[in-house]
C-alpha cells in the first residue's frame, strides 16, 4: 500500500430475505476484527494501516478476522444471536434451496455485478462511501440482481435523483 491507508467498503448480509448484522464489538474494544481490517458496528469494512499483500485486504480476509469465513458457495458469519452458516443448497425457511450470491456496486456506481469468487475481491481504495464499494451478500433463491443497496448508496442515489 506504500504506507498507511484508510479505506471503507459498505456491506449488508441477507439470509433468506432477512438482514443479519455482524456481532457487536465487546468493550473495551470499539471494533470487531483486527487493526488492519475491522468493523465498528456500522456495516462498513474499515481498512486501516499499511499492508504488503493485497490479499490481506480481500473480502475473504475480512471474514476470517471477524470470526467468519467466505467462499463462492459458503458463508460463515458471526451475529449477536450466534454464528450463521450457509452453503449452497441449504434450505430457507420457505423450503426453497438457497445459493450464496455476492453483488458489488463498485466505487460509486449504481450498476451491480455478481462476484464469482467473492473471497478474492480486493476492496476499492476509497476513504468515503460512496465512492467506495457497496457489497451485498445474499443467501437465497438464485437471481440475476439484488434489490438491496447499502444505505450510503441509497442516500447518494436520492440526492442524484433530486438534482
Amino acid at each position: 500500500s506504500k504506507g498507511p491507508v484508510h479505506w471503507h467498503t459498505d456491506f449488508e448480509v441477507w439470509d433468506c430475505g432477512v438482514e443479519i448484522e455482524l456481532i457487536d464489538p465487546k468493550l473495551p474494544s470499539n471494533k470487531v476484527g483486527s487493526p488492519l481490517l475491522h468493523e465498528h458496528n456500522d456495516k462498513e469494512i474499515h481498512v486501516e494501516e499499511a499492508f504488503f499483500d493485497a490479499r490481506n485486504v480481500s473480502l475473504g480476509a475480512f471474514f476470517i478476522v471477524v470470526g467468519g469465513d467466505l467462499h463462492s458457495d459458503y458463508l460463515k458469519f458471526p451475529t449477536n444471536d450466534g454464528v450463521v452458516e450457509r452453503k449452497n443448497g441449504d434450505l430457507c425457511p420457505d423450503g426453497q434451496p438457497g445459493t450464496l450470491q455476492v453483488f458489488l456496486y463498485k466505487a460509486g456506481s449504481f450498476t451491480q455485478q455478481k462476484l464469482p469468487n467473492p473471497q478474492d475481491y480486493i476492496m476499492t481504495a476509497e476513504q468515503k462511501v460512496p465512492p467506495g464499494d457497496c457489497v451485498i451478500f445474499e443467501f437465497g433463491p438464485l437471481m440475476e440482481n439484488t434489490d438491496h443497496l447499502c444505505q450510503s448508496y441509497e442516500v447518494a442515489k436520492e440526492k442524484q435523483n433530486a438534482q
